[in-house]
């Protein structure tokens, strides 16, 4: 019975997919989602990102840019052609203004710079989840996500 019970919360938990090739900071970005109870999935290149996400479907990604295999720019082309809501954040210590549009240009929502706060993560996340346009007659586990910090 406890299965089913886990079965059905991980159901209409939100879900985040982490593709960054630095492993503590990858391990340190899931514990935080994890203690705001996300089902959180990880990466550590963008291929298996790729596969990840789309076998997965979570609401939200954050992507590394540079990354080993598939670079955060063929992650979000390929996810966005096939996940259209999934929302897309690409998270990267290089602040040039050619990688921010390049990244918005093959699909991310968002560029955030490293290092990134927990407030601000969650900040954008609750704006573009908050931002999924609702079909009339339709509820889906998008509109009721888990969101980052409670109020």
């Amino acid at each position: 019975m406890e299965e089913k019970l886990d079965g059905i919360r991980d159901m209409v938990k939100s879900s985040v997919l982490i593709i960054e090739d630095d492993d503590d900071s990858r391990r340190a970005i899931a514990k935080l989602f994890a203690r705001a109870e996300w089902k959180v999935l990880e990466a550590a290149d963008g291929d298996s990102g790729i596969e990840l996400a789309i076998r997965n479907r979570p609401e939200v990604i954050l992507c590394d840019l540079l990354m080993p295999k598939s670079n955060g720019f063929q992650v979000c082309r390929t996810i966005r052609q096939q996940l259209q809501p999934t929302k897309i954040i690409v998270v990267s210590g290089r602040d040039y203004a050619v990688d921010r549009a390049s990244a918005l240009e093959a699909g991310a929502d968002e560029y955030l710079l490293k290092p990134i706060t927990w407030e601000v993560l969650c900040d954008t996340i609750d704006r573009l989840l908050a931002a999924i346009p609702r079909r009339p007659g339709v509820t889906t586990s998008r509109r009721n996500y888990v969101r980052c910090r409670r109020d």
